[in-house]
Parts: structure tokens; sequence; C-alpha cells
């Protein structure tokens, strides 16, 4: 019974001791409120004065903001990329266009080696005649003359046999990369027949 009673005692004061503490509280905070009001007055500012609806309503917006779900769109990071697009079908060359083009660059180069040994050809012819007329030059600067265009024709013949070795290894690789097309070696066969009809030497 004692211990009963030392206990309703405690929870009394304990009850007793709440109101007094929040109504100290509530007196503490209307002083500085008061305060502070008072300093903004003299200082020339405007005082907002909150009344018990206004912290009701600060309560209630409070309560709807915190139950809502803000939903924000996906950033780059988090956004599943677009799908790539199909890549379209390429239109690719037919066999017989492939080898149509081999061909016509294998005609092409195979003739202006037939115009540069033509031209080497007239060049020998001039030097001979040339030479026929060094001997019988009738004064010192005749033959020096002659002799300045011998070495004129002697050097565009030396340089047309460099071209012609550089395309005709040009044309030995053109056949070699036409192969690798696929272009069968008859195709190139048949392309010096119809050279040969028209004139042109046959590959040596």
């Amino acid at each position: 019974m004692i211990i009963l009673r030392i206990v309703g005692c405690l929870m009394a004061l304990t009850l007793f001791s709440a109101p007094l503490a929040a109504g100290q509280s509530l007196a503490e905070a209307a002083r500085k409120e008061k305060e502070r009001q008072q300093a903004a007055q003299k200082q020339g500012k405007t005082v907002k004065t909150y009344t018990s609806e206004d912290l009701a309503k600060k309560k209630a917006e409070a309560g709807t903001m915190a139950g809502t779900t803000p939903t924000t769109a996906p950033t780059a990071s988090t956004a599943s990329p677009a799908p790539a697009a199909p890549a379209g079908p390429t239109d690719g060359e037919t066999p017989e266009q492939i080898e149509k083009k081999w061909v016509e660059k294998y005609k092409a180069i195979k003739m202006e080696i037939k115009q540069k040994r033509e031209r080497i050809q007239a060049l020998r012819n001039e030097l001979n005649t040339l030479t026929t007329g060094l001997m019988g030059a009738w004064s010192p600067e005749q033959s020096q003359a002659i002799r300045n265009t011998i070495a004129a024709r002697q050097e565009e013949i030396q340089k047309l046999e460099a071209e012609i070795r550089a395309r005709e290894a040009e044309l030995d690789k053109v056949v070699r990369d036409a192969r690798r097309e696929g272009v069968p070696p008859g195709a190139f066969r048949k392309a010096d027949r119809e050279l040969e009809a028209a004139g042109a030497p046959q590959k040596p």
C-alpha cells in the first residue's frame, strides 16, 4: 500500500509539472517574440504577426506536401537508350559490273602504254635522221644544234621508258586486285584480243 501511494504521488507530480513546464515555455517564447517585434519596429521594419490560424494552415500545407510523391523525369544516365536504327541494305556491285570496271581500267593502261611506245618509236626515227644530218653538217654551229636536239630526244626516250615500266607494274596490280574480287583471268585475255584487233600490242 505504501508503495502504491508513493507511485501515485510521483505520477501526480509528473502530470502537474508537465503543464507547468509547457506554460513556462510558451511564456518564454511569447516574451522573445515581443522583444523581436519591438526591435524590428525600432529599425523601421514591418513585422509579420502569426496567429493560431496561420500556424494551422502551415501545418496542413506541410502534411499535404509530405504525402505527395514528386515525379521527376529520368535523367540521361537512367533513361533507356533509344534503339539504333537498323542499317539499310547496301547496293553492292554485281559480278558483271565488277568485271567491267577492272577490264576498262586494264584497257586504259594498255592504251596509254601503246601511245608511249609509239612516241618512242617516232623519236628513234628522228634520231636516225638527226645522226645522218650531223654527218653532213656544214658548220660547227649547225653541228652543235643537231647534237643538242639528239640529247633532248634521248632524254625524252629515257623518260618515256621509265613511265612505261611504272604503268606496266600498275597493270600487273590491276590484274591481281581484280582476281581478288572474283574477276576470271579469261576476262583479261579477251581484252587483249580486243586490243590486238584494234592494233594495240599484247601485254609483255
